[in-house]
C-alpha cells in the first residue's frame, strides 16, 4: 500500500508555504520538485548529510544523534548506521541499544 503525497507539504519534514523551514543562514526553504512534495533544506540534508553518515565511527554517529540541531532525517540515518554497526559487531547490544 502506497501513501499518496500532498501537495505543498514536505514528505520529510512537514513544512509547507505557511510554515517552511528556517535556517539562520539560508532564510527559509522552498520546492526542490515541481510537485511540491521536497524542500530545498531535505534535499540538501538527504544528499550531503547522508553520505556523510555513512563513513562515521561509531561515537562520531552517538555524537551526531545527541546535538539537538541535528536535522531530523540525518539524525535518523545516524542511529540506523550505528544499529547496523553494533548488529555488526554483537547482535545482542545492537537490539539493547535499540530500546
Amino acid at each position: 500500500m502506497t501513501m499518496k503525497l500532498k501537495r505543498g507539504i514536505c514528505k520529510a519534514c512537514g513544512c509547507t508555504y505557511e510554515k517552511p523551514c528556517i535556517d539562520k543562514f539560508y532564510n527559509t526553504c522552498a520546492w526542490a520538485n515541481k510537485k511540491q512534495t521536497l524542500c530545498t533544506f531535505c534535499k540538501a540534508i538527504t544528499v550531503f548529510d547522508k553520505k556523510k553518515v555513512k563513513t562515521m565511527t561509531a561515537d562520531e554517529l552517538r555524537a551526531v544523534i545527541a546535538r539537538p540541531d541535528t536535522h531530523m532525517l540525518v539524525r535518523l540515518a545516524a542511529k540506523r548506521r550505528l544499529y547496523k554497526l553494533m548488529s555488526a559487531i554483537n547482535p545482542k547490544s545492537a537490539i539493547e541499544n535499540r530500546k
